[in-house]
């Protein structure tokens, strides 16, 4: 499963490719599933290099979604048990931000541009 490619993605590199593959066929049958969105995300920040502009950008909608969900539940007057996943969200999304912050001035820009000429 995706899960398990992804845990041996830091030993690994193949494996964070293999497991975004089969992300993005799951993808293709259900995008509103928030762990495949979650997934994804995670496995670009563990390729290598890591894409962290896909990476923030999945993990972000990831959130989103987890806010719908939780704002909906609420005013159902429903309990929202998904904090332990919002929170996995924020952590990846913090070791993102960590590891932009890390870049060299002008580094996202430049990925930014190599995107956008693909």
């Amino acid at each position: 499963s995706a899960r398990l490619l992804l845990e041996c993605a830091p030993h690994e590199s193949k494996c964070a490719d293999a497991a975004l593959e089969l992300l993005s066929t799951m993808m293709k049958e259900d995008d509103e599933n928030v762990e495949i969105w979650f997934l994804m995300g995670v496995a670009f920040f563990q390729q290598t290099p890591a894409d962290l502009q896909l990476s923030r950008t999945y993990l972000e909608k990831a959130g989103e979604m987890l806010e719908k969900v939780r704002s909906s539940m609420l005013q159902e007057g429903e309990e929202f048990p998904y904090e332990a996943q919002v929170r996995l969200v924020r952590e990846q999304l913090e070791l993102v931000q960590q590891a932009e912050a890390e870049l060299p001035p002008g580094a996202l820009e430049e990925e930014e541009e190599v995107e956008e000429e693909a």
